[in-house]
Formats: C-alpha cells, sequence, structure tokens
C-alpha cells in the first residue's frame, strides 16, 4: 500500500522507468513505520538543537522537509508533525528589549 500523498512522486519514478517493485520499496507501507518514525523524529530532533529558527513554523517546516522525504507514502504526514512536535524543544520567547 501506498499513502495518498506519495501517488504523484511514485507516478513520476514510474514514468522515469523505475519498476514497480522499487516503487513499492521506496513508498510502501513495510511495517517497521513506528520503529523508522521514532528514529527518524530524534535525529531529526537532534539537528535542531544545535540551529536557530526564526520561528515554531519555520522549525516545524524545517523539520518536516528533514523527516518526509523517507516516511513519503509510508506515514501520514500529521503523524509527523506529531511526533516532531513533541520531540522538539520550544522556542524561547524572544527578549523585550523595552
Amino acid at each position: 500500500m501506498i499513502r495518498p500523498e506519495a501517488l504523484e512522486a511514485a507516478l513520476d519514478r514510474l514514468l522515469e522507468g523505475d519498476s514497480f517493485n522499487g516503487i513499492l520499496e521506496r513508498f510502501g507501507v513495510r511495517g517497521d513505520e513506528g520503529a523508522r518514525l521514532a528514529s527518524l523524529v530524534s535525529r531529526v530532533a537532534s539537528e535542531a538543537r544545535g540551529l536557530r529558527f526564526s520561528s515554531a513554523p519555520a522549525r516545524e517546516r524545517w523539520a518536516m522537509g528533514r523527516a518526509m522525504p523517507e516516511l513519503l507514502g509510508r506515514v501520514h504526514p500529521a503523524a509527523v508533525r506529531d511526533a516532531l512536535e513533541a520531540a522538539l524543544e520550544p522556542i524561547p520567547a524572544k527578549e523585550s528589549h523595552v
């Protein structure tokens, strides 16, 4: 099974000549999604600790961009977003200079 959000990417690969089995391997649900999601969330959260973001939405877009390519077609994007939000440290409020 391939989740709907990966259909365009899967069709692109098919048109580029990839085999059907190769597409299923890349985008299909395999059963290890929970473990893969946990591993990616941990890695992305670790990478984020060393970076500065202008806002929480900017950090969320960056984190989703890091995690979704490996999970596209396998995990619902909302589940990835929820897991990332839970793992990422809050962005401190900007100091007021008033």
